[in-house]
């Protein structure tokens, strides 16, 4: 494992913890000591902590999650709205942390593991759409509704035109 990490380190925010509390931003040790007994990577121990931030090298240490701040305040902006609607959904589980990330490439997607949805831009309401649909795939990771695109789709065109 030492050699394995060697060179291993956290780019992005400042990292800090703590023996029990756990708040954002905050790693409790006692709960990451938990999350390890219950099989969880140390990857995704710090992720949990940390959603902002990326593992990177020594040598090169840079982010691979470019914030959109804007995106993820509109989001927690319309949760309270939402959850009326979700909470009553099977298989919906509100994520305690996640970042939203500009995508560089490619089409708008939802990395489970770490937690992040990755959209182009935070302008129109496509990018609105995407951000809802990539939001709704990560609040149902674990159920099937999470995988299929059509139920997915559906609800979040609900939730944006109510």
């Amino acid at each position: 494992m030492t050699a394995w990490t060697q060179d291993l380190i956290y780019a992005g925010d400042p990292v800090h913890y703590h023996g029990s509390r756990a708040t954002e931003g905050t790693l409790s040790w006692r709960q990451a000591t938990a999350q390890a007994g219950q099989g969880e990577r140390y990857d995704q121990i710090l992720a949990f902590a940390y959603p902002d931030n990326s593992l990177s090298r020594w040598g090169a240490p840079r982010s691979t999650c470019q914030l959109l701040p804007k995106a993820k305040a509109w989001l927690a902006k319309k949760m309270p709205q939402w959850r009326r609607i979700l909470q009553g959904e099977t298989g919906y589980n509100e994520p305690d942390v996640f970042a939203v990330c500009r995508l560089v490439s490619g089409f708008p997607y939802t990395d489970r593991q770490q937690k992040r949805l990755f959209i182009r831009n935070f302008f129109t309401l496509q990018d609105r759409l995407d951000l809802t649909h990539e939001y709704l795939h990560l609040a149902f990771d674990g159920y099937p509704t999470g995988l299929d695109e059509n139920y997915i789709e559906t609800l979040t065109r609900q939730l944006l035109m109510d």
